[in-house]
């Protein structure tokens, strides 16, 4: 397991929080702890925006399929946290749970991840997924975003 300084969690960002993408800036007194991805599988969209992605337990097409999430892991501390829990909406829109996470390097770790769980937000982008939302089956959003231009015209 990955040690944890006194009063640090640790928190695995999947979308607008990873380096070069617009709220990253909110991480600048976090410590980065390299790339990971989860263990388990979860279902990744996208707006065709590109704003951001959402990461879900439930499949909101019925092409989607699960996969790992591609991401960025932190240590941050408590005062963080909760500005964190304020940007993804939690506990109303987005909760943040323990995930487990993989990386070759440096084996295994639990985070903090924040997964969308409001039913009115998953029933709103299954209403509205052709129109404004893509599907994200390789689980990272920086690789959909570098593609986000070819996503946008299917």
């Amino acid at each position: 397991m990955h040690k944890v300084k006194e009063k640090e969690e640790l928190v695995f960002v999947y979308g607008s929080l990873r380096r070069g993408l617009q709220n990253h800036h909110k991480l600048e007194s976090s410590t980065y702890r390299g790339e990971w991805r989860t263990d388990r599988k979860y279902f990744m969209t996208g707006m065709k925006s590109g704003a951001y992605p959402y990461v879900s337990l439930e499949q909101l097409h019925e092409d989607q399929a699960p996969t790992h999430i591609h991401g960025e892991l932190y240590g941050v501390s408590e005062d963080l946290l909760r500005v964190l829990d304020a940007l993804e909406g939690h506990p109303t829109q987005y909760m943040r749970q323990k995930v487990d996470l993989v990386n070759d390097a440096h084996g295994r770790a639990t985070a903090y991840m924040y997964i969308l769980e409001s039913s009115e937000l998953l029933e709103g982008i299954r209403a509205n997924f052709k129109k404004r939302f893509i599907d994200v089956p390789s689980g990272d959003w920086m690789r959909a975003e570098r593609s986000k231009s070819i996503l946008c015209d299917l």
